[in-house]
């Protein structure tokens, strides 16, 4: 049996409103904050930044204290959030697997 992840194509067609709205969890580094929202930066090589509607994430309990503790010593703050795949394709948090992929994941 093949393995199966998170871009497994098979399990719902590529492009529905089901498939965008399928949670997704992403590290990314925590910037600052304002009230409705988060100052993230992916942690790849461009750090591209963007801010994150907090209605739409996720967080671990505790690890945004944690990662605003982290930031405010001036020192990488990694954070993981969960957010609809919609959310992390439209910030560029995230990029869709080609056809074939999914069973690598």
């Amino acid at each position: 049996m093949p393995a199966t992840g998170l871009t497994d194509r098979e399990a719902t067609p590529a492009g529905s409103a089901k498939e965008r709205r399928r949670p997704v969890t992403v590290v990314v580094n925590f910037l600052s904050e304002k009230p409705g929202s988060l100052h993230v930066a992916d942690t790849s090589e461009t750090g591209g930044s963007c801010w994150l509607p907090r209605r739409e994430i996720i967080l671990e309990p505790g690890t945004l204290e944690d990662a605003m503790a982290r930031r405010a010593r001036r020192r990488m703050a990694p954070l993981r959030i969960t957010m609809p795949l919609w959310l992390a394709l439209d910030r560029g948090l995230a990029t869709e697997a080609s056809e074939g992929q999914g069973a690598l994941f």
